[in-house]
């Protein structure tokens, strides 16, 4: 859920949504706030982007190739 009590919007993760049981306030840019505000309610899970992979019909891109193409995009 995005927070906007807030200086600026923020995901307020709760306690019980936490490995470490401990409530966790993210800040995060208002135009991503803004583009997550634009799904409505009842598609609001899984992932939020669907990052393609490079070959069509291969699996779903991982953390570490995502982080690989983030780092060559600067």
């Amino acid at each position: 859920m995005v927070d906007y009590s807030v200086r600026f919007p923020a995901f307020n993760i709760p306690a019980n949504k936490q490995k470490s049981d401990r409530r966790e306030i993210l800040p995060v840019a208002p135009e991503f706030a803004e583009l997550l505000e634009t799904i409505p309610p009842g598609n609001r899970n899984g992932f939020v982007f669907n990052p393609l992979p490079a070959v069509e019909g291969a699996p779903r891109l991982g953390v570490n190739a995502v982080k690989k193409r983030l780092i060559r995009i600067g």
